[in-house]
C-alpha cells in the first residue's frame, strides 16, 4: 500500500478544485454594490474562471509529459492565490474580472493534475478508492469554502475572496511531502493521440456541466430575490450540496460495486430529480434538501467519469486525457449562463427558477438515455464498463 503521506499530498490538491464556485454566495451583494452591471456580467465572478481553466488544462496536459509536474502544479496554486485572494482588496469590477481571470489560469494547472497524478501514482482497486476519496475530499473543500464564504460574505462582500487562502495549505503540504512522478519513457507522438471515447465522454461531460452550473449561478439570486434568506443562507444551501458530493465520495467505492456500469446514468437520474425538487416554490427547506441530492448525483457521477477517462485513455496520454475532459466541463460551466439566460429569454421565463427545470429536464433526460445505451452491445463510452 502507498504511503499515507503520499496520499494525503494527492488528495490534499483536490482541496482546491471546486472553490472557484465560493464566490457564488455573494453574487447578491456584489450585484448591489454594482448596479450598473447586468446579470451576466456580474455571473462572469463565477463563470469567468471556467472560461481561462479551458486553454490552461490543455497546455498543463500537453506540458505534463515533458515538464516537472512539480513545476507545473506550484504555478499553478501561486496564480491560485494571487488571483483568489486579490479581489478583497479592490472595488472595481474590471480588475475583479482580471484577478478572477487569473485565477482560472492556476486552476487550470492544477484540475488535470489533481487527477492525473492519482493515476501516476496508483493503479487498480487503490486507483478506484482513490478516486472515491477524491471526490469525498473535493467536496470538503467546497464545504469548507462555501460555508466560510458565505458567512464572511454576510460581513462583506468583499470578504467572501478570502477563502482562497486555503490555497497555502496546500501549497505548504505538497511542497515538502509530494515527489515527483516518473516522466513516461514513450514520446511517440502516435501512442499518446487521444480515442473517440474520450471525447465522448468530454461531450457529456460538457452538456452535463453546462446544466448543473445553474445551481451555482442562480442558487444565491433565487434565495434573495424571493426573500428566502441572505448570502449566509445561500451558502448553507451550496455547502449543503457539497455535503452531498462528500457523502457520495465516502461511499462511491460500495456505490461503484452495485451500479457498475449504471452508475454514470443512474447519478444523472438522481441528479435531475435534484433538480426538479430546486423548482419547485415552497420555501428554503426544500431547496436544502434538493441541494443534497443534488449533490449525491455530482459527487457520484464525477469520479465515476474520471475513472472511465483513465480506463479508455492511452496510457500514455492519461493526463492529456483528463485534461480535456476537465476542459470540457470548464466549457460548459463558463456558457452556462449565456445559454441558460438565451433559453429563458426564448420561453419568456422571468424566474430563476426557470433554469432549475430546464436542467433537471435535460439532466434527467441525458440520464434515461445513457442507461438505454449502457444496455447495448456497444457501450456508449467504450468497451470497459464500470
Amino acid at each position: 500500500m502507498r504511503n499515507a503521506v503520499l496520499k494525503i499530498a494527492v488528495l490534499s490538491i483536490s482541496l482546491l478544485s471546486l472553490t472557484i464556485t465560493s464566490a457564488s454566495v455573494a453574487l447578491g451583494d456584489i450585484s448591489l454594490a454594482f448596479p450598473d452591471a447586468g446579470p451576466n456580467t456580474i455571473k462572469l465572478i463565477v463563470s469567468l474562471p471556467a472560461l481561462l481553466i479551458i486553454p490552461f488544462t490543455l497546455l498543463c496536459g500537453k506540458l505534463s509529459n515533458a515538464v516537472s509536474k512539480r513545476k507545473l502544479l506550484f504555478t499553478g496554486l501561486s496564480l491560485f492565490l494571487i488571483g483568489g485572494v486579490g479581489p478583497s482588496f479592490s472595488n472595481n469590477l474590471i480588475w475583479i474580472l482580471i484577478l478572477r481571470a487569473i485565477l482560472g489560469i492556476g486552476m487550470g494547472f492544477i484540475m488535470p493534475l489533481a487527477t492525473g497524478l492519482i493515476a501516476d501514482f496508483f493503479d487498480g482497486e487503490e486507483r478506484a478508492a482513490m478516486m472515491g476519496l477524491q471526490s469525498a475530499v473535493v467536496n470538503t473543500g467546497a464545504i469548507i469554502t462555501s460555508l466560510v464564504a458565505g458567512f464572511l460574505s454576510a460581513i462583506d462582500w468583499h470578504y467572501v475572496f478570502l477563502v482562497y487562502l486555503i490555497g497555502v495549505l496546500v501549497f505548504v503540504v505538497t511542497f515538502f511531502k509530494l515527489p515527483d512522478p516518473e516522466q513516461p519513457q514513450e514520446t511517440n507522438t502516435e501512442k499518446e493521440a487521444l480515442n473517440r471515447p474520450v471525447y465522448v465522454i468530454a461531450f457529456v461531460i460538457f452538456v452535463h456541466s453546462l446544466l448543473l452550473f445553474s445551481f451555482f449561478t442562480n442558487t444565491a439570486m433565487v434565495i434573495t430575490e424571493e426573500g428566502l434568506g441572505n448570502a449566509a443562507s445561500a451558502g448553507i444551501a451550496i455547502t449543503l450540496m457539497t455535503v452531498g458530493g462528500l457523502i457520495a465520495g465516502i461511499f462511491f467505492g460500495k456505490i461503484l460495486q452495485c451500479l457498475k456500469k449504471f452508475v454514470i446514468p443512474l447519478s444523472a437520474v438522481l441528479t435531475g430529480i435534484g433538480f426538479f425538487m430546486l423548482s419547485y416554490p415552497q420555501g428554503l427547506n426544500l431547496m436544502l434538501i434538493a441541494s443534497i441530492i443534488i449533490g449525491i448525483g455530482f459527487g457520484t457521477t464525477m469520479p465515476a467519469v474520471m475513472i472511465k477517462t483513465s480506463m479508455v485513455a492511452p496510457k500514455s496520454a492519461t493526463t492529456l486525457a483528463i485534461a480535456v475532459v476537465t476542459s470540457a466541463m470548464s466549457l460548459g460551466q463558463f456558457i452556462s449562463p449565456f445559454v441558460l439566460s438565451f433559453v429563458e429569454m426564448l420561453f419568456a421565463a422571468n424566474t430563476g427558477r426557470f433554469s432549475f427545470v430546464f436542467a433537471g429536464f435535460g439532466i434527467l433526460a441525458g440520464g434515461l438515455v445513457l442507461c438505454l445505451l449502457v444496455l447495448r452491445p456497444e457501450k456508449a463510452f467504450g468497451s470497459e464498463s464500470n
